[in-house]
């Protein structure tokens, strides 16, 4: 015989938008770390060489790159694209180790990691390998936080609320991107060089 009665609806506690509010901030400071040293990618160029008009004339094709210095192509791979990488792979994985750990200690684990580079900037952040270990680590911090929003919205939210963790995710990542361009150009300006900025 079956129950006329109507299945048990789970209650969703209020404490369900602060979680949400702290996905959007934890998610935007891997966001501002992601496009952080995009907008010095210039600087750290012209940083190489101890003559500021010889750099000029490189980037106007009126000299040859010196042997030994990075491209402006080198540079961004170094900066961004080593750190895309590892978002990547490590957001495939972040879905294993959310379901596993939760996404609380992956929040903290993200953004301990994406610190850890940030401090190790100072230190060996002034060779290629040293700037892809840096970016390797915080990619590898950033990406089991983009895939813990469906951890988020299936545990604390109903369904029909579901859709608003995706898109605070989504604008998380504009103002932490939005921020980053604005930010560093004023950062590198008063802190007079692009090491101190990052």
């Amino acid at each position: 015989m079956q129950s006329s009665r109507e299945p048990v609806q789970p209650k969703y506690s209020a404490f369900r938008w602060f979680i949400l509010v702290t996905l959007f901030f934890v998610t935007a400071t891997a966001a501002l770390s992601l496009i952080a040293p995009a907008p010095l990618i210039g600087p750290i160029f012209m940083g190489q060489f101890s003559d500021p008009a010889a750099g000029a004339a490189v980037l106007a094709g009126k000299a040859a790159l010196p042997a030994g210095l990075l491209s402006i192509g080198q540079i961004a791979w170094m900066t961004m694209g080593w750190f895309n990488l590892a978002v990547a792979f490590a957001a495939l994985a972040g879905g294993y180790f959310v379901d596993k750990l939760g996404f609380v200690k992956i929040y903290f684990i993200g953004i301990t990691l994406i610190v850890i580079g940030w401090l190790l900037v100072g230190v060996i952040g002034d060779s290629y390998t040293g700037m892809m270990v840096i970016r390797t680590i915080q990619g590898l911090g950033t990406g089991p936080i983009m895939a813990s929003s469906a951890a988020v919205a299936a545990t604390r939210f109903p369904v029909k609320e579901r859709s608003i963790v995706a898109g605070a995710q989504g604008a998380a990542m504009s103002a932490g991107i939005g921020l980053g361009q604005i930010f560093m150009p004023q950062l590198l300006a008063s802190q007079g060089g692009w090491k101190p900025a990052l």
